[in-house]
């Protein structure tokens, strides 16, 4: 079985990663009941759950 810390690195900038990399635009987009098209358009997600 292969060792899992030879395969990760200690990130050490001073930019948090989720920063960095937009992780929580990303997460927040995901959540969003719009979404944008690649064609300039958008779609509205809407759901009703019975009671």
């Amino acid at each position: 079985m292969s060792n899992v810390s030879d395969k990760i690195d200690h990130y050490t900038g001073e930019r948090p990663l989720f920063d960095l990399y937009g992780v929580e635009d990303e997460i927040e987009k995901s959540l969003s009941r719009r979404v944008n098209l690649k064609s300039g358009g958008y779609v509205i997600i809407s759901i009703r759950l019975k009671p």
